[in-house]
């Protein structure tokens, strides 16, 4: 859940492209990197929901083999405040989404939007 969603705002597109950060960032490291298994119980969910709240937003692991198109990605993502996040169409154009193909996806998911 992004910060401004705990905070009691309604969900965005904005909202959504923190969760996009999210989910890469465990689909790179095979972990959630908000909600490590050890805390799930209810204390540990509301230490998390504190911490997404106050905290600054998680990062790449160092030395997770990951590219630097990648780390930058993920920060454009996971910026604390909504206004701050990449819009859909800097990601669509992120060189890390760019580097495996030609565009055409990309530029058809934009004229979509």
């Amino acid at each position: 859940m992004s910060p401004e969603c705990i905070r009691g705002v309604t969900p965005s597109l904005q909202s959504a492209i923190w969760g996009l950060g999210v989910l890469c960032l465990e689909m790179a490291t095979g972990r959630h990197p908000l909600f490590p298994p050890a805390e799930s119980s209810p204390q540990g969910i509301i230490e998390v929901i504190t911490r997404i709240v106050n905290e600054d937003p998680p990062a790449v692991p160092t030395g997770a083999g990951l590219t630097e198109a990648f780390e930058n990605f993920v920060a454009r993502c996971l910026k604390k405040e909504p206004k701050e996040r990449a819009r859909v169409q800097e990601l669509l154009e992120h060189p890390f989404l760019m580097k495996g193909g030609d565009g055409r996806f990309a530029a058809g998911m934009a004229e979509q939007l």
